[in-house]
């Protein structure tokens, strides 16, 4: 380790990227589910994607631990990677179109509105 908060930000990092993973899943699998018409297990996994977010969001509240000469330091380190670089935010670009199909399919099928379902 090169810097001291290198550890902190592959922390932050790595496990952003294990509830993303997760995350993007649990949308893959509720989407199927919503083809399937089976709502009720395709929203209860829905949340669970939901609340993953919510935690990879809030990890990233740690580097605000540092300061950003601190981390200029570090990420001339990291090489040139990006949040755009990230596998876990380009899966969540890849899945959310397909989730928006099925639900938008099952919501035309069931001749529902958007304001019928607000």
């Amino acid at each position: 380790m090169q810097h001291r908060d290198e550890l902190l930000f592959q922390t932050v990092h790595q496990s952003s990227e294990l509830w993303l993973k997760l995350g993007c899943f649990e949308v893959e699998t509720a989407t199927q589910l919503l083809r399937e018409h089976d709502v009720p297990a395709a929203l209860r996994l829905l949340r669970r994607a939901n609340d993953c977010l919510k935690i990879a969001m809030q990890l990233l509240d740690m580097l605000e631990h540092m300061s950003p000469w601190e981390y200029q330091t570090i990420r001339k380190i990291l090489g040139h990677g990006s949040g755009f670089d990230s596998p876990g935010f380009r899966n969540i670009r890849r899945v959310s179109p397909s989730l928006g199909e099925a639900f938008n399919a099952l919501r035309h099928e069931q001749d529902l509105s958007l304001v019928d379902l607000y």
